[in-house]
C-alpha cells in the first residue's frame, strides 16, 4: 500500500482528529483511546484500508519503546526491589490467568489463539496490540478486548475506591 492512497490519509486524518479529541475531552489515554475509535469509525464507514504500511508499525514501536524507556528511572528500581515477592507473584498470576481464559476462548472455537491470548493479556494497550501484528492476531480484536477492559476499569475503580476510603 502506498503512502499516497486517499483512505490510508483519511484514516491517518481521522487518528489524529481522534487522538487530539480525545485528549481535549480529557479521557484517560486520550489519544490511544481517540485514535482508536476515529480509525474504527472510518473503516465502518467504509473508507476500508487493507494494510497500513510497514513503516508506520515500525515507527509507532520505536515510539512507544522511547516513551516505556524514558519513563525508568533508578527510582523504580528501588521501589521494586521492596516489593519484588509480590510482584512476581501478581505477574504470574496475571499471566497464568490470561492463558487460562485464552485457552478456553481457544478451545470454544470463538478466535485463533494468540488473538484470544493477547486479548486477555495484561498489558498496554498500544504494546499489546503491536504484538499482536508481528505474531498475526487480529490486532482489531486485541484492541478491543482492551479498550473495553479500561472501560470497566475506567467506571469500577471510582466504586471500588470509594468504598476502600469509606470501609478500609
Amino acid at each position: 500500500m502506498a503512502f499516497h492512497d486517499p483512505k490510508l490519509i483519511l484514516t491517518i486524518l481521522a487518528a489524529c482528529a481522534g487522538g487530539y479529541a480525545g485528549v481535549k475531552l480529557g479521557i484517560p489515554a486520550g489519544a490511544l483511546i481517540g485514535a482508536l475509535i476515529a480509525t474504527m469509525a472510518v473503516q465502518l464507514l467504509g473508507a476500508k484500508v487493507k494494510e497500513v504500511p510497514y513503516l508506520i508499525s515500525f515507527i509507532a514501536q520505536v515510539f512507544i519503546g522511547l516513551i516505556i524507556g524514558s519513563g525508568v528511572t533508578p527510582k523504580i528500581f528501588e521501589d521494586l526491589a521492596r516489593c519484588w515477592v509480590p510482584l512476581v507473584i501478581s505477574m504470574g498470576g496475571i499471566v497464568l490467568i490470561g492463558v487460562i481464559f485464552a485457552f478456553v476462548i481457544f478451545r470454544m472455537g470463538f478466535l485463533d489463539f494468540p488473538t484470544a491470548f493477547l486479548g486477555t493479556s495484561p498489558g498496554a494497550m498500544s504494546a499489546v496490540v503491536l504484538l499482536g501484528v508481528e505474531y498475526g492476531a487480529n490486532a482489531a480484536i486485541v484492541a478491543l478486548f482492551h479498550f473495553f477492559r479500561i472501560l470497566v476499569v475506567l467506571v469500577s475503580a471510582p466504586l471500588i475506591l470509594h468504598l476502600w476510603a469509606k470501609w478500609g
